[in-house]
């Protein structure tokens, strides 16, 4: 006997908060990367997470708001997006995601590829050293034999 999925029944006023959410969540994920950078960083209070009225909601919600601000006070000082592109960095996980896939995935999830652990460990560190920057290879052999 298979289970059907079934929605849970909404009162028009969750309804209307749960509408209120998707909008708010689809202008985040719209906005313009600069702008969002300095909505999170902005020390106008009325226009960032600190700004939100979380005090008429339940205690898990209240306690979440406020793990989310430590966070974001905590974690402040890296989001700088606008001048690291400038310096020409790589912003978002694309790039660290292509990495892991040339670096381990060629390496050990290849046909017949099997082993531990420790030996995984130990050839991705040569594997990422191998795939670096031109020269560096090289020089940590040469530094070896030194």
């Amino acid at each position: 006997m298979s289970r059907r999925h079934t929605r849970p029944v909404l009162t028009p006023e969750q309804q209307e908060e749960a509408q209120r959410l998707r909008q708010a969540l689809l202008e985040a994920a719209t906005a313009n990367l600069d702008e969002l950078a300095e909505l999170l960083t902005s020390k106008d209070d009325t226009n960032t997470l600190r700004g939100v009225d979380v005090s008429g909601r339940r205690a898990p919600l209240r306690e979440a708001h406020r793990e989310l601000l430590v966070y974001f006070d905590n974690q402040v000082h890296r989001m700088d997006d606008p001048s690291y592109r400038a310096k020409g960095w790589l912003i978002g996980s694309g790039p660290v995601e292509a990495a892991c896939k040339q670096v381990v995935g060629q390496r050990l999830k290849g046909t017949g590829m099997r082993g531990g652990e420790a030996g995984a460990d130990a050839v991705c560190h040569l594997r990422a050293l191998f795939r670096s920057e031109k020269g560096q290879w090289d020089d940590y052999w040469r530094s070896q034999a030194a």
